[in-house]
């Protein structure tokens, strides 16, 4: 029995491959394969933790790669590179074999498990579910005219399950629930901000990731009163040359 659980953390990303990169030979088929994904990790999912060890720990860390799954999906629905997709799928790939694998040994193999390996996944999963639903959300406004205020509710809810995840993990004071949620509503505003711009849809992704990674940073900061001036200027600098660079490189409509 441990075998074949200690096989399923490159079983599953195996078959996600094998999957999505069937289904650009089956698009008519695209529900059936994603909801077939889905409940695969769900199954997967069930059998590295066991039943008996749910609890609103492990619930909380599992939402990362839940949404992680949701907004990979949607966002290789809406993408028409090829290569972007294989890009996409190497990441998707990489990283549930990373996040499973900690899974299991955290569950089965205590020895080899590094302690914050589960949460380190998670907060990278996160970073990258941020990209993958922008650039999805941003694609049906400018391709189905979906109204952005529609879109910008749902990129509210995703950052506040993303923030309250982080709080309720480490249990923070009320204050922290209050800074947090204007750290969304801000950080929506600047979703909604960079909508108007006339650019790729890609382009608006990268922005929208650059943005709330320094936000983010400026937010952890203050809520802990570590502000390093250096640190905060460096983060600055290097998000303001990125911005810079994209708005150089890319094309205006």
């Amino acid at each position: 029995m441990k075998a074949i659980l200690a096989f399923l953390p490159y079983a599953y990303p195996t078959i996600l491959l094998l999957a999505l990169y069937y289904l650009q030979l089956q698009r008519a088929y695209i529900w059936y394969f994603n909801g077939g994904v889905v409940v695969l990790y769900l199954l997967v999912w069930l059998s590295l933790v066991r039943p008996k060890n749910i609890n609103q720990e492990q619930l909380l860390i599992a939402l990362s790669p839940v949404l992680f799954l949701f907004s990979s999906l949607a966002f290789y629905v809406l993408t028409d590179s090829l290569l972007l997709q294989r890009v996409q799928l190497f990441i998707v790939a990489v990283g549930f074999l990373v996040y499973l694998r900690a899974l299991y040994f955290f569950h089965w193999h205590s020895v080899k498990y590094q302690p914050g390996s589960l949460q380190t996944q998670t907060r990278y999963m996160n970073i990258i579910s941020v990209f993958f639903l922008s650039t999805f959300l941003y694609s049906l406004e400018t391709f189905l005219n979906v109204p952005l205020w529609l879109l910008a509710g749902v990129m509210f809810v995703f950052l506040a399950l993303l923030q309250g995840q982080h709080l309720f993990l480490k249990h923070k004071s009320t204050s922290e629930y209050l800074y947090s949620l204007v750290f969304v509503f801000i950080i929506t505003q600047y979703f909604v901000a960079i909508g108007f711009l006339p650019f790729l849809i890609l382009v608006k992704g990268f922005m929208f990731l650059a943005g709330y990674f320094l936000f983010y940073q400026l937010f952890k900061g203050t809520v802990k009163g570590l502000w390093r001036p250096r640190l905060v200027t460096a983060q600055l600098a290097a998000t303001g040359l990125l911005l810079i660079f994209i708005l150089f490189i890319t094309k205006w409509f």
